[in-house]
């Protein structure tokens, strides 16, 4: 049941960021808008992190599964991008390489300055 719960206020968010994007009109996706206001209630302690974190645990431990559809389909409109694959996953691996390099720099100034528990 408490599962659920978590399950309901993470759906929620999401819902209500999808019609905030809308209602708006902004290029912001609704998905980011819902997580945002997951974390704005996370931090002024509206929703308590006990009530999702079992379910968001879960939701992120099959997240890859969560990429079949849109890959499949992608194959639909492959044909689209016949032209331009290379340029695609040049931008790809180029992305990825930016991302992983930026995201462990940000992890290793953090390390840093909050210090390292393990020592």
């Amino acid at each position: 049941m408490k599962e659920l719960k978590g399950f309901l206020i993470i759906l929620g968010c999401l819902f209500i960021g999808n019609i905030l994007s809308e209602l708006l009109t902004i290029s912001i996706p609704g998905s980011i808008l819902g997580m945002i206001l997951l974390l704005i209630l996370l931090i002024t302690h509206i929703v308590k992190l006990e009530q999702v974190e079992k379910t968001s645990s879960f939701l992120l431990s099959i997240m890859l599964v969560m990429f079949i559809p849109g890959a499949v389909n992608l194959m639909n409109v492959i044909q689209k991008f016949e032209n331009v694959i290379f340029q695609v996953v040049f931008i790809v691996i180029v992305s990825t390489v930016i991302i992983l390099i930026v995201t462990s720099l940000s992890i290793d100034k953090l390390l840093d300055k909050g210090g390292n528990k393990n020592e």
